[in-house]
């Protein structure tokens, strides 16, 4: 028994984006890619624009990566909570890409991709770069489709895991923003009590002198 059933609509819309028995070589090719390699090649950009980056750069993608763990942990707990059985179990459509039988709700790819490219959409640094932040959004999305065009998700496993992904950045984002600021005010403060107790040590002096 499942703790959440299977609707007709997420069945439906599983029947329609799911490869079938007959797959375009091509385009199961681009699902493989998408599925497979994009996320390594995603946590390699990363790295690398974090290496060449300057402080501001490397400060925004601290940021989407501290998103993304959030995002994980937060699909592995619903997990536990909610173990939900993969299309193959239930018999439901055609599988392309061997997986095990763990847990498919939420989808980690799906909370992954979203968490990351919503986490580069809030960042200051990159935000007037929209072609990069456009393309981040096209591979998002292509990865939730390919995990159900292969058989391993349903839909609403990539659409689960999309919004606690982009939750979670937000979220996450929010927090450290506030700690940005809680820190900058006691910076400021220091410095205005630093500015004080040196104002208060020239008169000091300048009494001493007058008199």
């Amino acid at each position: 028994m499942t703790a959440l059933s299977l609707s007709s609509v997420d069945a439906a819309v599983f029947a329609w984006l799911n490869a079938g028995p007959e797959p375009t070589p091509a385009i199961l090719a681009l699902a493989t890619f998408l599925s497979e390699m994009t996320p390594d090649l995603a946590g390699a950009g990363l790295l690398a624009a974090a290496v060449a980056g300057g402080p501001a750069l490397r400060r925004s993608i601290l940021r989407t990566v501290l998103g993304m763990l959030l995002a994980w942990i937060t699909v592995t707990a619903l997990r536990k909570g909610f173990p939900m059985p993969r299309p193959a179990a239930l018999k439901a459509g055609w599988q392309w890409l061997a997986h095990g039988g763990s847990s498919s709700f939420p989808s980690h790819h799906a909370a992954g991709a979203f968490a990351c490219w919503c986490g580069l959409a809030l960042s200051p640094s990159l935000r007037s770069k929209r072609l990069l932040v456009g393309c981040g959004l096209a591979i998002a999305v292509g990865i939730a489709w390919s995990r159900v065009y292969l058989g391993v998700h349903f839909p609403r496993d990539v659409v689960a895991g999309a919004g606690l992904g982009c939750i979670s950045a937000i979220l996450l984002t929010a927090a450290l923003g506030q700690v940005g600021w809680w820190w900058r005010q006691r910076r400021h403060e220091k410095a205005a009590r630093l500015s004080g107790a040196g104002g208060s040590a020239e008169r000091a002096q300048a009494a001493d002198q007058s008199a």
